[in-house]
């Protein structure tokens, strides 16, 4: 084979592929006139579409070495990424017959899937995805049971937290930079005023994530020395993803969250959500109290939103409401519970074990959407009644949904399992 530049060119590995977003597949392995090259390959069917979706500007793409493209393409077609490299484009349509456009045309349509579960009475599906939701909980409470044996209960918090606000493209690069920033690490910067705190803490998690604007210059050295001190290796701006994002899910302004979270909250993370849960009694309770964690109107973020380029009205939470309520079921919920449960206080643990099944359906996933659309061709009526039923129908469509073994979910055996309720 050879590239639009008369270059030779063999495919020795296509990569892993990506479903999230940048390039199609990762870590390809190519060789180009005889010489190796391992990095990442984009396919698009016009070569026009890396300009149209502007990959020339983004870091994600630097690591590209190939361009698979097909129909017509002129040979001093050129491709290039942000870093300026130019790259080699290959038109997949040269070694096809007929053109990827024809056979595209012959491809036969999916079959349709027909779910066994579907089928079932409406009372066992709901007993089913029940089942399934309780397993996907104690999930979550083994992993902060796991991780208290090797850390502090308030840096496994921060971890959980970061991951939290990571969700559902940074998970991640949040996780990488909480083990990097750690809170015993954080816990080393001193202020003299909470605005202080969280304009030093801002910039260490920033600068250290490799996303810290350069006109950033207050406390820029102290958060080199900061990393220096802890020998930490810094993150690269490629580790983020930035595309098809809205302004406030960015990664930066969800670390200038992060920051605030830490420079309110962060000496001692269990201590204050043991006080904070004492007045919580119903799920009602539980909802109220969520938005106040997260007004911080007494630190100004103005001149960070400026330097960051976020337009973002002040008055606004840097957490969304949305956002929020993911934190309470996925993090405060479980660390509380297993928090109750290491203390032995039983009755508080009950209670948020109780609080779990009452609240309320987040955002619905592509996955658990898809399959709620498959389960309501026969069952119209099917509803969610809690996050822990939405938790366990994408549990199924994630682990167990699959064409060709539709009886899983079903034959499933959640006893042996270790799910228990």
């Amino acid at each position: 084979m050879t590239t639009l530049e008369g270059r030779e060119l063999y495919i020795l590995e296509l990569g892993v592929r990506n479903i999230d977003s940048g390039p199609d597949f990762k870590d390809g392995l190519i060789i180009l006139d005889g010489t190796l090259y391992r990095g990442d390959i984009e396919i698009h069917p016009h070569a026009k579409d890396w300009f149209t979706h502007q990959h020339h500007l983004d870091p994600a793409y630097d690591r590209v070495i190939l361009h698979v493209v097909t129909g017509f393409c002129p040979d001093d077609f050129l491709t290039i990424r942000s870093d300026g490299k130019k790259i080699q484009s290959f038109n997949l349509d040269s070694v096809l017959d007929p053109p990827a456009q024809e056979l595209e045309k012959e491809y036969p349509p999916a079959p349709e899937i027909v779910c066994e579960l579907s089928r079932q009475p409406e009372p066992e599906i709901f007993d089913m995805v029940r089942r399934f939701g309780i397993r996907a909980w104690d999930v979550k409470c083994l992993r902060f049971r796991e991780r208290v044996n090797t850390e502090s209960w308030d840096q496994v918090f921060w971890e959980a937290f970061c991951e939290a606000l990571g969700y559902g493209k940074n998970q991640v690069a949040f996780i990488n930079l909480s083990h990097r920033c750690s809170v015993e690490r954080l816990q080393t910067i001193k202020a003299s005023s909470l605005q202080e705190r969280f304009d030093a803490i801002a910039t260490v998690l920033l600068y250290t994530a490799g996303l810290l604007p350069q006109k950033r210059g207050a406390h820029r050295e102290s958060a080199i020395d900061f990393v220096q001190k802890f020998h930490i290796t810094l993150l690269e701006k490629s580790d983020w993803k930035f595309f098809r994002l809205r302004p406030n899910n960015f990664p930066t302004c969800r670390l200038l969250a992060a920051a605030m979270m830490f420079a309110f909250y962060g000496e001692r993370f269990s201590g204050y959500f043991e006080v904070w849960f004492r007045e919580i009694k119903t799920i009602k309770d539980f909802m109220s109290k969520l938005q106040p964690l997260v007004d911080f109107h007494q630190i100004c973020i103005e001149s960070w939103l400026k330097d960051l380029d976020l337009e973002w009205n002040v008055n606004n939470s840097l957490v969304g409401q949305d956002r929020l309520r993911s934190v309470g079921y996925n993090v405060i919920i479980p660390f509380l519970y297993e928090y109750f449960r290491h203390q032995n206080d039983l009755k508080r643990a009950a209670l948020i074990k109780n609080l779990a099944g009452q609240f309320p359906v987040l955002s619905l996933s592509r996955y658990s959407r898809d399959l709620l659309q498959i389960i309501r061709k026969e069952k119209k009526e099917f509803e969610l009644w809690s996050e822990m039923y939405h938790q366990g129908v994408l549990y199924m469509a994630k682990y167990l949904c699959q064409p060709e073994h539709c009886r899983r979910c079903l034959d499933f055996d959640l006893a042996r399992s270790g799910t228990h309720y």
